[in-house]
């Protein structure tokens, strides 16, 4: 795992636009961005600036398809306020009937907002061993995607996250409609 603090410039364009309150008014699907592409939006150009900086760490694989990528945002009484133990995988492969498990290389989780809300804590689970980490703006982590991790509860404040996975080989089209 790598957490990267102060991730953007403070006084960076790039700052100000992921953060903007605009961008947030509703939270984004499941996208996917391709290797090849150029980035035509905000949140493709996020995608694309955070793994060329990861590359930096040398821990991308040399050939991937590309990235796939959404945003979420927690408050409470809102409509998400947590989310339960998972592991990032091509749900549409897993749910379509075949319950066949295919998971991403590497994921990252990118921290939005503009102060630090109470709980919304990313825990990560390595075989009992639980690493909690604080939602603190401008954060982001890189880790093991397909390890069991979840966020808990919000009980004030709001938390906004833009995710990112790479996978060597693209997911179902289904995931992206």
């Amino acid at each position: 795992m790598i957490i990267i603090d102060d991730f953007l410039p403070k006084d960076s364009l790039a700052l100000q636009t992921i953060t903007d309150d605009s961008l947030w008014e509703t939270c984004l699907p499941y996208k996917w961005i391709g290797t090849e592409e150029v980035a035509s939006d905000v949140w493709q150009q996020m995608s694309v600036h955070i793994w060329g900086e990861i590359s930096k760490f040398g821990i991308l694989p040399d050939k991937f398809a590309g990235v796939e990528y959404w945003s979420n945002a927690m408050a409470l009484g809102g409509s998400k306020t947590d989310l339960p133990w998972h592991y990032d995988k091509d749900e549409q492969l897993y749910n379509g009937g075949k319950g066949e498990l295919k998971t991403p290389f590497i994921g990252s989780v990118y921290y939005a907002h503009k102060e630090i809300p109470d709980g919304g804590f990313l825990e990560i689970d390595r075989e009992g061993d639980v690493e909690r980490i604080q939602p603190v703006p401008n954060r982001l982590i890189i880790f093991d995607s397909a390890t069991v991790h979840r966020v808990v509860p919000i009980t004030s404040g709001l938390r906004r996250t833009f995710a990112t996975n790479v996978w060597i080989d693209k997911p179902k089209e289904e995931n992206f409609k």
